[in-house]
This record gives structure tokens, sequence and C-alpha cells, in this order.
């Protein structure tokens, strides 16, 4: 992005701060969605019952975004409240929070260079295996959403891996809180809830079946660097528009449904942003695409070259 631009682009949204008042009229609205789609997961018609699991999957995702505002330390001007309320949300979408918040600050830090970011090493083209690749092939295009969850497992709650990445004490215990609350949750809840698999599962699986293609599509088969071990400098934000990509959606889902968490690339431009203030800013990136035209050409694409490809010698333009 050219500097007159960005510094543009800095001076129009300079006024865009954290609000405790728009902050909880979108936990407000999350959480009212939330609770209806309980009451309908558990019902014993059956229409009610796919409403419902429909309804959670959406509000699912919800939680997800607003976990990710809550680890930029972005949603609240409060650091407290976004430690708590990003502790509340991954009860919902089962993403351990520390985990979450450590891992997307560094791969913030590291956009742009595979091997450095932490969310982006395990997809070098070294990384490639056989095995791997046919699996990854027939899931993408079944729509099997394990690409999402096998993501997660290897972030968020691989602790070897966090504490292999963060040695500072403070921050393994947060790692290891983190993921006991959840598990001590969602065992509760089985244990404890009559009919609460029944009511969460389908429910969780469209979550994750919707996040497959959104979180995919963010990152891969964009030409990136390699520093091959050499010491590097990160990327400036105003940089990291070519390392990133937009889903275009139509305005009433990305206002409503995403809460603004398709614009991509400006989050990656001007990450002080809250969710509820991105979609206020007109701002076309060269990165954007239709969502839907991505996805079918996607699709049409192997997992192994979506994934494992640093370059677009594949011929896809997208």
């Amino acid at each position: 992005m050219e500097t007159t631009d960005y510094q543009n682009l800095v001076l129009r949204t300079s006024d865009l701060k954290p609000s405790l008042t728009r902050g909880i009229r979108v936990l407000a609205h999350v959480s009212a969605w939330t609770a209806l789609a309980t009451y309908l997961s558990f019902s014993e018609n059956i229409w009610m019952w796919l409403c419902g699991q429909f309804l959670y999957g959406l509000v699912e995702l919800q939680w997800f975004v607003l976990l990710h505002d809550f680890g930029h330390n972005h949603f609240f001007k409060s650091s407290r409240l976004n430690w708590v309320f990003g502790y509340i949300s991954s009860v919902f979408c089962l993403v351990p929070y520390a985990p979450w918040k450590f891992i997307h600050s560094q791969h913030h830090t590291w956009t742009g260079w595979h091997d450095l970011d932490p969310t982006q090493e395990s997809t070098l083209p070294k990384q490639s295996k056989p095995a791997t690749n046919k699996i990854a092939n027939v899931c993408w295009l079944l729509g099997i959403p394990a690409l999402t969850l096998a993501f997660s497992f290897k972030n968020f709650w691989n602790l070897p891996r966090l504490f292999r990445l963060f040695p500072d004490l403070a921050k393994r215990t947060h790692f290891i809180f983190s993921i006991l609350l959840l598990v001590i949750v969602f065992t509760a809840q089985v244990y404890f809830v009559p009919g609460f698999l029944a009511a969460w599962s389908l429910g969780y699986g469209f979550f994750l079946f919707l996040s497959d293609p959104l979180l995919i599509s963010q990152h891969v088969h964009i030409p990136q660097k390699i520093s091959n071990g050499s010491s590097v400098i990160p990327f400036s934000v105003k940089e990291q528009d070519q390392y990133t990509r937009t889903l275009v959606f139509p305005v009433w889902v990305s206002k409503y449904i995403l809460l603004g968490f398709d614009k991509h690339t400006l989050h990656h431009i001007i990450p002080r942003l809250p969710c509820y203030h991105l979609n206020s800013v007109d701002y076309t990136f060269p990165g954007s695409i239709s969502w839907h035209k991505w996805l079918v050409i996607a699709k049409r694409t192997p997992a192994e070259k979506l994934l494992f490809s640093n370059n677009n010698k594949t011929g896809l333009n997208i």
C-alpha cells in the first residue's frame, strides 16, 4: 500500500476507537441470538431443532469473531474486560483464548514471512506429504471441515508447541488455564445437561463448515517470503495488504453475520479497529474478490495446491 494512501486511511479512521456502548450492543446482539439458538436446539420438534442448529452454527462463528477482537485487546478499552470476555467467548467456539491471543499476535507480526508466521509454517511447500495431501484433498472437496480442526489443534491446543514458542511462565500459565477451562466446561455440560450433545454437535459442525473456506481464503495461495533461517524484519502493517486476501460479501452478511470479520485486509492494515467499526470504512483493497467467485475457483482446486503453494504458478487468479 502506498504511504500516502495509508496515511489518509489512518487519518480517516483516527476517531474510530473502542466503545463500551458499541461493544455491549454487539455482545447483547450475539447473546440474544445464542439464547434463541439454544432454546430451539433443545426442542423435540425436528424442524425447530434444525433451525436451532443452523442458528447455533452462525452464533458460534460470531463468538469466534468476538474472541478474535478480545485477543487484539481492542473490543473494549479495558484490558481486563477483554480478557474476561475472551475466556467467555472461547467456551462457545472451543478455541482456547490465551493460545489464540498470543499466536494471533505473532501472526500479525510475521505476516508475509511464510516460515516465521506460526499460523502459516505448517503450509510450507516442504511440509507437503502425499498421505496428508490425499486426506486434505478429500475433505476439501467434500466440505468436511477437517482443515479448520487440524489448524486449531496444531496452533491452540498443542501445549508442547506453545511452550516452545512462548517460554514465558505467565503465558504458559494462561495457556494451561485456557485449555483446562474448555475441557472442564465442556465435560460438565456433557455430564450434567441432558441432551447437550444432540443440541450442540450439528451446530458446531456447521460452524466448522462455515469457518473452513473463510479462514483458508485469508492467506493461502498468496506469494510470501521465506527467511530460510536468515535474520529478517517484519513487514510493516501498510505492506501487509500484498499478503492478505479479502472476500467480498453482501453488506448485510458482513455487518450482521460476520460482524466485519470479512474485512481482512483492512484489519491487517489497521489492526486497532474493533470489528464494529470495520464496516464503516469504505475502502477497496486490490486483493479483494467476491466470496462466490473465490469459493468456486478454490473448490475446483486440490487442497494441496491451495495450502502448500507459495506462489501462483498453478495458474489460479485467486
